[in-house]
């Protein structure tokens, strides 16, 4: 059975990942026209990632959910830092969802690290049986 870390990991990687879906439907509310293709495809990968990580639970799963998380993150918190220097004003619900966005990208990042760490413990404490 899992441990609890195991399963807070689990959860918090969801966590994001349901996160970015939200962050999808925000995308396209408050810039709709502009805004439609990006976050139909931003919505199908995280709702995507975040079945994966539901079904499967995989090691894959948790480096892809990394990778993806780091460019997540990196991405959005560019363009928190763009709306905070720009000499146009951004619409405040395009702010509040970059920085929603960069929360999800943390808890994805927090979720996929603390699963690969408890894949790894979990796997140096099985005994290789002789073949």
């Amino acid at each position: 059975m899992p441990s609890t870390a195991a399963h807070t990991a689990t959860r918090l990687l969801l966590a994001g990942w349901a996160t970015g879906v939200v962050v999808s439907v925000l995308v396209y509310v408050a810039r709709p026209t502009e805004e439609l293709r990006s976050a139909l495809v931003s919505g199908a990968l995280t709702a995507g990632m975040a079945a994966w990580v539901f079904l499967r639970g995989s090691r894959a799963a948790a480096l892809t959910s990394l990778v993806l998380g780091v460019l997540w993150t990196v991405m959005f918190s560019a363009y928190v830092v763009a709306a905070f220097t720009a000499e146009v004003p951004h619409a405040t619900l395009v702010v509040v969802t970059d920085v929603i966005a960069v929360g999800g990208g943390v808890l994805i990042v927090s979720g996929a690290v603390g699963t690969l760490r408890q894949r790894r413990s979990h796997d140096q404490s099985v005994p290789v049986s002789a073949a």
